[in-house]
């Protein structure tokens, strides 16, 4: 009889954790009284698509005028939003086609492109981590520069890019795990992932030719954009079907003074307002707040960090 009181009373304790466990409610991801969905896609605080909802300069716009289910978009709306990473500070975008308008034209003196006006006054950055360039065209020339956070500091910008050769043949394609091999396309991952820099301008050159096989190089049609890492080999020739997905890093201390503190400045920590959210984080000069460990959720709002 005892040995059945005891089984009777483990099998009632356990439905009643479990209960417990069903009856608790989902942790909070935005603010009280707000909407944090658009579609099937969840938008945490700092971001919100209502008045009132979000921190400023985190706004989103839900469409669900066209495109048949609702979009959630980014700054002007040439940005498409399709994942929000709170843990991290990023945000997966898709963008479609060249990012540099009128890039059949290109010269010798070449075509450039500034980033910030892009993204919604600043507080977005490119991320140095995650992203590869890639050019469509031959005898071309695509580098990206970064430059420096603060503006006081004097370091020389890093440059990274890639060369894509007019070939006098049929050359095979995804060589060494890359779709493109240099010919008509090349690739390259960022190769600076330095605290205290950022992408800032990409720039597009077209090189002398010699090469008289395929005619003038400006005859095949030039693209160049920025692309998730790895993206291009899983799409192949059907990149341009659904947009391109681009990693994007978001600075929750835009607007904030700045701080000597190069760890964990007290301004960011007084956004960490979820119960279990006193830990502070800075990746690449891109500070966030963060769950304890053995904690979930969004550390922004209040009772965002949850036993996991």
């Amino acid at each position: 009889m005892a040995l059945s009181s005891a089984a009777a009373l483990v099998t009632a304790t356990t439905l009643l954790l479990q209960l417990s466990a069903a009856a608790a409610p989902p942790a909070p991801i935005g603010l009280p009284g707000c909407n944090t969905t658009c579609g099937n896609l969840s938008v945490p605080y700092p971001f919100g698509i209502q008045p009132g909802c979000y921190r400023e300069g985190f706004n989103l716009t839900c469409d669900t005028t066209s495109h048949g289910s609702p979009r959630l978009l980014l700054g002007d709306g040439s940005l498409r939003v399709v994942d929000i990473f709170i843990q991290n500070a990023t945000v997966r975008v898709l963008h479609d086609g060249s990012m540099i308008k009128g890039a059949d034209n290109v010269t010798s003196a070449g075509l450039s492109l500034t980033f910030a006006p892009m993204f919604a006054g600043g507080h977005y950055i490119m991320s140095a981590k995650g992203n590869e360039l890639v050019l469509f065209g031959c005898d071309l020339l695509a580098t990206l520069v970064a430059g420096n956070i603060r503006a006081d500091s004097t370091d020389d910008p890093r440059v990274t890019g890639c060369v894509s050769f007019c070939p006098p043949f049929d050359a095979p394609l995804n060589i060494n795990g890359h779709y493109c091999n240099g010919l008509d396309c090349c690739q390259v991952s960022f190769l600076f992932t330095d605290k205290g820099k950022m992408l800032k301008e990409l720039h597009l050159r077209q090189l002398d030719s010699r090469n008289a096989f395929f005619g003038k190089p400006q005859d095949m049609p030039v693209s160049v954009f920025l692309a998730e890492e790895g993206w291009l080999e899983k799409e192949g020739q059907h990149w341009m079907k659904n947009g391109i997905p681009l990693i994007l890093r978001w600075d929750i201390m835009k607007g904030l003074p700045e701080s000597d503190d190069d760890y964990c400045p007290l301004n960011v920590v007084s956004l960490c307002i979820s119960n279990y959210s006193c830990m502070c984080s800075n990746d690449f000069d891109v500070n966030m707040c963060q769950c304890k460990v053995g904690y979930d959720g969004n550390p922004y709002v209040s009772g965002g960090c949850q036993d996991n």
